[in-house]
């Protein structure tokens, strides 16, 4: 995904990715803290590499839940974070995984809440796709399929 420009800006919020990021308020840890937890309580908790300080990691979700919000860009996240992650591919690192995990899912909520009328997914792969993403390319499994628990977008970056 691309989150350079602004995307719905003149959208309304996305509310099933704004709850998924408001529910990891207060679960923001240090990144010690994080790597002690279990893959299912990573997703619900709130960190970034090589910040620690608790009003420092206040200020990134404060900033992405805003982006989240209100469609805002990698611009804005950067003048907020410039301070607290100096360089760019950390400050472009946690922008895209953080915004692509609320908008994913958000994305597996509202194809849950349709599951009635449309109950299967098919896994298509982005642009230059690694290869054991481009193996599972075109798979088609119900939403309720326990392949969706492990590989429902974004399920690994970069």
């Amino acid at each position: 995904m691309n989150f350079n420009g602004r995307f719905g800006a003149d959208m309304p919020p996305f509310e099933e990715a704004v709850a998924y990021f408001r529910a990891k308020l207060g679960r923001m840890l240090t990144r010690e803290e994080f790597d002690q937890l279990a893959a299912m309580e990573k997703a619900r908790a709130f960190t970034a590499a090589r910040v620690t300080a608790a009003d420092q990691l206040q200020a990134l979700y404060d900033s992405l839940l805003g982006i989240i919000s209100t469609g805002g860009t990698l611009r804005d996240f950067q003048e907020v974070a410039r301070p607290l992650l100096t360089e760019p591919w950390h400050l472009n690192l946690v922008f895209q995984q953080n915004v692509s995990s609320a908008y994913g899912a958000g994305h597996l909520a509202q194809a849950q809440q349709a599951r009635e009328f449309r109950p299967f997914g098919r896994y298509i792969t982005g642009v230059n796709p690694r290869p054991s993403h481009r193996a599972l390319d075109g798979l088609v499994y119900p939403l309720d399929h326990p392949f969706w628990a492990a590989h429902w977008p974004p399920w690994d970056y970069n």
